[in-house]
């Protein structure tokens, strides 16, 4: 799971310019090999895009919870959601998305 704080932060640095008079104090500083201050372009990009894929929706599933009874479940943990009404799964928090477009 990617740090929403170091990505903002990584995504300021991009468009303002390194602020930092030691690379150390830099969250994405790599010792080894500075590149444009030790910032790692592709890291920030990747999280970035990790932190925007954990807020997608998710679809809830049909499940089969007796021999006649069916129900829904989230997509994304499997917690039984009891009507159509949860726009977010009460134990994972992820949105709902019970209509597709």
């Amino acid at each position: 799971m990617a740090d929403s704080e170091k990505v903002i932060k990584g995504l300021e640095i991009l468009m303002n310019g390194c602020e930092y008079i030691h690379c150390d104090d830099c969250c994405f500083y790599i010792s080894a090999k500075p590149v444009r201050c030790g910032l790692r372009e592709e890291q920030i990009q990747e999280d970035a895009l990790a932190l925007l894929k954990e807020q997608e929706a998710v679809k809830p599933v049909k499940e089969q919870f007796f021999s006649s009874i069916f129900g829904w479940v989230c997509g994304a943990c499997g917690f039984p959601l009891l009507s159509d009404g949860y726009m977010y799964c009460p134990w994972c928090g992820k949105q709902v998305k019970w209509n597709e477009p």
